[in-house]
């Protein structure tokens, strides 16, 4: 027999596993980012016509709300990165 014929080839990823593992590890799919992005847009409608434009109905009356969203906008980025750098470490871990 001849070394080629008992060579074994080595095991590749198939392009739909690369595919799923990138789909896995999207940001896009931690829901930390849709929330900062949905009280980023919430701050800034709240700048631009007001702070009665998002206020709850019986909410009582305060100013600034507008930044009190921007500041949420920030702190759930914040945390979008963080527990999407956990997950991506996570990941690694567990392929090494």
């Amino acid at each position: 027999m001849s070394e080629e014929a008992t060579a074994v080839e080595p095991q590749t990823k198939s392009p739909t596993a690369d595919s799923k593992a990138a789909s896995k590890t999207a940001w896009y799919r931690n829901t930390y980012f849709w929330i900062a992005g949905a009280s980023l847009l919430i701050g800034i409608f709240g700048l631009l016509r007001g702070d009665d434009s998002i206020r709850d109905p019986g909410q009582r009356e305060e100013s600034y709300i507008w930044a009190m969203y921007l500041a949420a906008s920030v702190l759930m980025l914040i945390n979008g990165l963080i527990s999407h750098r956990i997950f991506l470490n996570q990941l690694e871990q567990e392929d090494n």
